[in-house]
């Protein structure tokens, strides 16, 4: 109590000095004060105090909050209007048009901006518009309604200078001088509707119309005949049963006449088809319908080995103005599985081949088809393959210092090829001429000629040494030979000779070996360690063991009696 007294004399004498107007207990609407039971007594209150507030559900504060603070100022309580109406955009229903703006809600007084779609406009033709959120929610629900734009006219003008045209609107229309509408007339009307202008106010020139399309023998046009056509219409023509149209099915209105009509043509009828290596299904209930119509077409197998043209074991025949179709039903196959072919192989995937079907085959390399070429084909007829693949042995030419006496490329086998040297050049035989012979393994021996000055003579003889080959008269350039040394004899150097450009390359040398004999080892009083033979024989750089013999004793180093044998040359240890 003595709180409220002194808050009165507070006011009363800040009132009495000319001070700020206190602020009563604020009544918020659509609100109202947190801890309002507890801050009630303290009111009324100087300006310049603050207070925290809610708003109540669909309100905001002018912040767009749910709460915020209310300021007591020398005019009152601020925001005057604390709590303010909110619209949400989910209430709002726009057909035939949609909402631009990404806000959800909207308070008091905003407006929310909308656009129709095309062909609507807002009830003042716009194509777009505004409604406001109040008090009681929104000004109104947004309206698109549809809407005809001025048409594209042709040969024809507008009685009305509108732009826009609401639904259910008429625009009337007249055609200029010498023209006049689909139906005839110089004016008319068109409507709007929901898909647009009831039609296009296109008018024609009446010279370019035609009349109806002109009749045929034995056929009728699809469509009821009209009295007048426009300029590019068309017309489609059938014929009557069992017959057959000729020419184009459409005739077509252009400058006032009509293109030219096609002709129905009695089709030939067709008798039972007798099937060759197959049958018609169901052939026995069919065959009292015969003979049948052009356009008929019947379903019909293949024997076993037999296919139809398009691969399958069954298929349809045609009956056509020229007869059946196809002319021979059922087609004879072979199969891979019957070609044999040697030194070749089949470079395709498939295994059946349908009558007058080539297959492909490759040969081997060195082998070729009878013509000569690489590859071949044969074909399958109605006894079976053409014939079976040949790939024979094949031999092309490969000259070198040396040219072909015959202008043949391939050789068969056993085929001979004569050939003739350069001028200064000759066989490996020394002549200038030579033949070759085709065989299973190629030529017997390449057609080569060599430069005669290149040539070299028989190998230069080696003391202790043979060549491991029979000697010949002429050799080769580039011709390698092979030394061997007798036994005991041991080779220095490269054991193969090479001709190069009419001259061997230097030949080895075989080394003597050393001859240790009983002669020489009772001289010195010594024998071989570990050996009871009376004559040795020891190659160069072998070592050789030796001991005095029973009774006597070394006269040299210890060394000596290990004595190694160099280029026949053996220096003996000595015991007395």
């Amino acid at each position: 109590m003595l709180l409220l007294i002194n808050v009165i004399l507070t006011l009363w004498v800040s009132c009495a000095n000319g001070q700020v107007k206190p602020c009563d207990f604020p009544e918020i609407q659509h609100g109202g004060l947190y801890y309002e039971s507890k801050r009630r007594p303290y009111f009324p209150v100087a300006a310049g105090k603050s207070y925290s507030y809610y708003c109540d559900a669909n309100f905001v504060t002018p912040s767009g909050s749910y709460w915020d603070y209310i300021h007591c100022t020398q005019d009152g309580w601020s925001p005057t209007v604390p709590c303010l109406r909110t619209c949400s955009k989910s209430d709002i229903e726009v057909e035939n048009g949609f909402i631009s703006e990404s806000s959800s809600i909207y308070i008091l007084n905003k407006e929310i901006q909308y656009k129709c779609k095309p062909g609507y406009a807002t009830a003042d033709g716009n194509s777009s518009g505004s409604i406001t959120c109040l008090q009681n929610g929104w000004s109104a629900q947004p309206i698109c309604i549809k809407l005809c734009d001025m048409p594209v006219f042709e040969n024809s003008r507008a009685k009305s200078n509108g732009m826009w045209f609401k639904l259910h609107d008429t625009l009337d229309y007249e055609c200029y001088d010498g023209y006049e509408s689909r139906y005839g007339n110089t004016t008319g009307s068109i409507v709007c509707g929901e898909d647009g202008w009831s039609h296009l106010p296109t008018c024609y020139n009446s010279s370019e119309k035609c009349g109806p399309p002109p009749p045929i023998s034995n056929g009728d046009t699809k469509s009821f005949p009209q009295k007048v056509y426009l300029p590019q219409s068309t017309v489609e023509y059938q014929c009557q049963s069992s017959y057959e149209l000729q020419g184009s099915q459409y005739v077509t209105c252009s400058n006032g006449e009509w293109s030219e009509p096609p002709r129905c043509r009695l089709m030939k009828p067709c008798e039972f088809p007798e099937i060759q290596h197959g049958g018609l299904y169901y052939e026995s209930k069919r065959r009292p319908y015969f003979p049948v119509a052009a356009g008929n077409s019947y379903s019909y197998y293949c024997d076993a080995n037999f296919v139809t043209p398009s691969g399958s074991y069954w298929d349809y025949i045609h009956c056509t103005q020229d007869g059946w179709l196809p002319t021979v039903p059922c087609l004879g196959t072979c199969s891979k599985s019957d070609i044999e072919i040697e030194n070749g192989f089949i470079s395709e995937s498939s295994s059946i081949y349908i009558l007058n079907k080539e297959m492909q085959y490759k040969c081997k390399p060195g082998y070729a088809t009878a013509d000569g070429n690489s590859s071949g084909s044969i074909t399958c007829l109605q006894n079976g393959w053409s014939a079976q693949p040949i790939c024979i042995k094949f031999c092309d030419t490969v000259l070198e210092n040396s040219r072909a006496k015959s202008n043949g490329m391939w050789f068969k086998l056993h085929d001979t090829l004569d050939y003739e040297c350069y001028d200064g050049y000759e066989s490996r035989y020394g002549n200038t001429t030579g033949s070759i012979v085709c065989g299973e393994d190629g030529w017997s021996h390449l057609p080569t000629c060599y430069n005669s000055s290149e040539k070299c003579g028989p190998p230069p003889p080696i003391s202790n040494a043979d060549t491991k080959s029979f000697p010949q008269k002429v050799y080769l350039p580039q011709s390698r030979v092979e030394y061997q040394c007798q036994s005991y004899y041991k080779l220095q150097g490269s054991q193969y000779v090479t001709c190069s450009n009419g001259e061997w390359s230097e030949p080895p040398r075989c080394i003597n070996p050393c001859i240790i004999t009983e002669e020489n080892m009772n001289k010195n009083n010594i024998q071989l360690k570990g050996k009871s033979d009376r004559k040795y024989y020891a190659k160069t750089g072998d070592t050789i063991e030796f001991m005095c013999k029973l009774g006597y004793n070394a006269n040299t180093s210890i060394l000596s009696f290990q004595a190694v044998c160099w280029e026949g040359i053996l220096e003996y240890p000595r015991c007395e």
